[in-house]
């Protein structure tokens, strides 16, 4: 009986000892990738700056010009997309 009561303490200890190993590579890649998230940020918001006034000036644009602004819109909606699939995915598999 007194066995699976050692045996699940010595699994705790070890999933203790695992946790606090997995908060120090945490943390240790927290400042790591800190530089590296700040800049996937600026560019964030780079394109996101970008694609924002591109959608004010359509909202000004003539109709013989909703084509070419509409491509341009398309285009930097893209690159929002893309910048934020990115940011996305480096958060998560960083975290």
């Amino acid at each position: 009986m007194g066995d699976w009561k050692q045996e699940m303490k010595d699994e705790l200890s070890e999933w203790r000892s695992d946790l606090e190993q997995m908060r120090v590579k945490a943390s240790l890649a927290k400042l790591e990738l800190r530089e590296k998230r700040e800049q996937a940020l600026r560019d964030f918001d780079h394109a996101y700056g970008r694609a924002s006034r591109r959608l004010g000036e359509l909202k000004q644009s003539a109709a013989t010009e909703w084509d070419a602004s509409t491509e341009a819109l398309e285009a930097g909606w893209e690159t929002l997309r893309k910048v934020y699939k990115e940011v996305k995915q480096r958060h998560s598999s960083e975290a």
